[in-house]
């Protein structure tokens, strides 16, 4: 599939990066999810 070893290193890489945005992105919207519910909390 891949005509070089670096190929392949640069797909891995690609691949880890879109992962690791995914897992940024999901920690960010638990984040606001909490803080969101702290604040209701607070005031009901």
């Amino acid at each position: 599939i891949f005509s070089s070893r670096r190929n392949y290193q640069v797909f891995v890489v690609k691949q880890w990066k879109r992962k690791a945005e995914k897992i940024l992105d999901l920690n960010s919207k638990e984040n606001s999810y909490e803080a969101e519910k702290i604040k209701t909390r607070k005031y009901y």
